[in-house]
């Protein structure tokens, strides 16, 4: 690396969906980030996992009725691909392939 590869304006650590709020938020304002996670994905409780072939499904998906609206807006984030759908107009359930069922 170079000097000038290892000069960030903030390191952010833990890839979740805080953490890539925070270092998108960073980013956008000009700083330069690096962030770090220890996991294969980053996306926390954002991401989308396959639990059988052909099936996606963020198994904590209704936890981000609480991603505030300014972040949505100020990253984007639905000209990118994210939609929200209510719960309550949408039973969940979470399937998991290493644990119980959980309905919700």
């Amino acid at each position: 690396m170079t000097s000038s590869e290892t000069n960030w304006d903030a390191i952010v650590i833990g890839g979740g969906h805080n953490g890539l709020v925070a270092a998108a938020t960073l980013a956008k304002s000009g700083r330069k980030v690096l962030l770090l996670e220890a996991g294969k994905e980053v996306g926390g409780a954002a991401r989308t996992e396959e639990f059988a072939p052909g099936f996606r499904v963020s198994s904590v998906a209704h936890l981000l009725n609480r991603l505030h609206p300014d972040v949505v807006k100020t990253l984007e984030l639905e000209r990118h691909g994210l939609k929200i759908e209510r719960g309550d107009l949408v039973p969940s359930i979470a399937l998991s392939k290493d644990g119980p069922l959980v309905l919700h």
